[in-house]
């Protein structure tokens, strides 16, 4: 393990009293600090579970009962933030009985603590400086299966750039599941096309006043349509408009038939709307350019609405380290099980506990019951949890999947 990773972490020498170097654990040379350390609490270290920028998971078993453990060493982090983990992992250690049925959906912890260390003096370094590095022990957990991960935070949220682009390298993800549900579903179906009209600010500016009766006459039309069903084509001149708007290459980005259809039905009613057969437009001065620039912000509110995940929340697929940022719409009422998960949630937030690190590997599964786990609380104040309440028992979510 590379010692580079803790300089942040070192301890002043001159804040060090004889006392406290009683506290310091010396580890022998050649010996890497976290083996030695965790060999003196009982531990054996096996596999690599993970890393991360602050730190590493690694398997562990103990010598006298074979049974096996998560331990989390916190390196190279602030030394604010190392201690806030611990402090949080701390908490939950002592008070996650306090959280009744609810307790489930956090890790069990067995320890947590910052350990402080140095390197045994030698010729070339006779007084080597102490550091600090975060232990935690916790229960094992799982992955989640690949498909309950895709269905739970999967999501093409759009990003900063030109909207042809926007999405050219976003890799393939399987919504089958999750759009089965959405496509039978009226109302989630209307949210999605509303929202997408919605998202455009220059269609807004151009008719204000009439903005939001438009907005919904056109949603409600298109979801009307698309529910009956059928094969629904552009016209030769809407479809140069849409590549005007988003290139030629929109169908990759929405890979879905369905998916297609309720987009194209959404941009022909649109356009029916904005310029009725034999009638005056809605707008005089009305242009292909600016039909074109108003298309193209309706297709990113509409990546951005049919993508959404079913925890509320963003993160790139191209980097599954990208923390996840709160977004007000999920499409957690197609996925009722993962219900009691999503309260859980939003009680925490309810106390003033934020997810705010909610990424693929802060989502793990504990194989005993099948139920999610959160397990990055480094970004969690979470010394009023306790006060969170007790909802009542919930169907495991995968076991609800495989129903």
């Amino acid at each position: 393990m590379n010692i580079s990773k803790w300089n942040s972490l070192l301890v002043e020498q001159e804040q060090t009293t004889q006392e406290d170097e009683q506290d310091i654990t010396v580890i022998p040379s050649g010996v890497p600090a976290e083996q030695h350390i965790l060999q003196g609490m009982g531990y054996e270290i096996g596999r690599d579970l993970g890393s991360g920028v602050f730190g590493d998971v690694v398997e562990i078993t103990d010598n006298e009962t074979g049974n096996k453990f998560a331990a989390k060493l916190l390196l190279g982090g602030a030394p604010e933030a190392t201690a806030r983990e611990i402090r949080n992992y701390k908490f939950v250690l002592e008070n996650r009985d306090n959280f009744g049925l609810n307790k489930k959906y956090l890790p069990k912890v067995y320890y947590s603590e910052i350990i402080t260390f140095k390197n045994s003096p030698s010729s070339m370094n006779p007084e080597p400086p102490a550091y600090q590095m975060g232990i935690i022990v916790m229960e094992l957990l799982a992955p989640l299966p690949n498909r309950v991960y895709r269905d739970l935070i999967a999501t093409g949220r759009a990003e900063t750039g030109d909207v042809r682009n926007r999405f050219a390298n976003r890799r393939a993800i399987d919504f089958s599941e999750r759009d089965k549900r959405l496509f039978k579903n009226h109302t989630a179906i209307l949210d999605i096309l509303g929202n997408a009209i919605k998202h455009s600010q220059l269609l807004q500016n151009l008719i204000s006043t009439q903005f939001n009766s438009i907005a919904n006459r056109v949603s409600h039309k298109a979801t009307s349509r698309f529910l009956k069903g059928g094969p629904q084509d552009l016209s030769p001149e809407l479809n140069n408009l849409v590549h005007m708007a988003v290139g030629n290459q929109w169908t990759t980005k929405l890979k879905n038939r369905q998916a297609q259809q309720m987009f194209i039905i959404l941009l022909d009613e649109f356009y029916k709307h904005m310029f009725p057969e034999g009638g005056t437009p809605v707008v005089q001065y009305m242009n292909d350019y600016l039909v074109s620039n108003i298309m193209g912000q309706i297709y990113e509110g509409f990546l951005q609405n049919y993508f959404r995940p079913i925890i509320p929340g963003s993160m790139s697929q191209d980097n599954p380290t990208t923390i996840m940022k709160p977004q007000h719409h999920s499409s957690v009422e197609q996925f009722p099980e993962a219900a009691g998960f999503i309260q859980f949630l939003n009680d925490m937030k309810a106390v003033g506990v934020t997810a705010r690190d909610m990424h693929k590997g802060n989502f793990l599964m504990r194989p005993s019951d099948n139920e999610i786990v959160v397990v990055d609380l480094g970004l969690f104040e979470i010394q009023d949890a306790a006060q969170v309440a007790d909802r009542g028992d919930t169907v495991p979510f995968f076991e609800r999947k495989r129903r």
